[in-house]
């Protein structure tokens, strides 16, 4: 899973930043993780799209819990991705680059 989203990263011209984080995740770590709100976030949780546990008043983030959540959600994008295409190209309105007769000389 780690991988794919490196390869994909890279493939797209991304910087990839490794980091080691714990086993549990705090709230900040887990939303940086995402790259959402701490807000936002806590909303996840409250609707139960993620698991958490409770230690005192904090909450925490098992790692394992949160990557599944992510790699749900990048598959969810690429089916909603790929029905779009599939539809446009349906229609007659999406072209691949080769398919285009793109003038290169315009100025």
């Amino acid at each position: 899973m780690v991988l794919r989203y490196s390869v994909a990263a890279l493939a797209s011209g991304q910087v990839i930043q490794l980091n080691v984080t714990p086993h549990d995740l705090t709230i900040e770590e887990a939303a940086n993780l995402l790259n959402v709100s701490n807000f936002y976030l806590i909303k996840l949780l409250e609707q139960g799209q993620i698991l958490s546990n409770n230690v005192g008043s904090d909450r925490r983030i098992k790692r394992e819990d949160l990557l599944i959540y992510k790699e749900k959600k990048y598959q969810e994008r690429e089916q909603i991705l790929n029905n779009l295409v599939a539809m446009t190209e349906a229609e007659g309105l999406y072209r691949k680059d080769e398919e285009l007769n793109l003038d290169d000389s315009r100025a």
